[in-house]
């Protein structure tokens, strides 16, 4: 469907073997119905270093819910 994906960076935090990065996911592509569509979410990965190196521990890429 010719979609595309478009990730920015806003910001990497690190602290010992843990990192968390943020920023903006934006699909683009063509719909069933021809039309152009265009979607973006706040991202957030929490990362941990290990004996394998770096890893997911934790993928939200529709961003974090805010507390209530």
């Amino acid at each position: 469907m010719g979609a595309s994906l478009e990730i920015v960076i806003a910001g990497v935090l690190s602290a010992g073997d843990v990192a968390i990065v943020h920023g903006t996911l934006t699909l683009n592509g063509i719909g069933f119905d021809g039309e152009p569509y265009s979607q973006s979410s706040d991202s957030v990965v929490v990362y941990h270093h290990g004996p394998e190196g770096w890893r997911i521990a934790i993928d939200a890429p529709w961003g974090l819910a805010e507390a209530s």
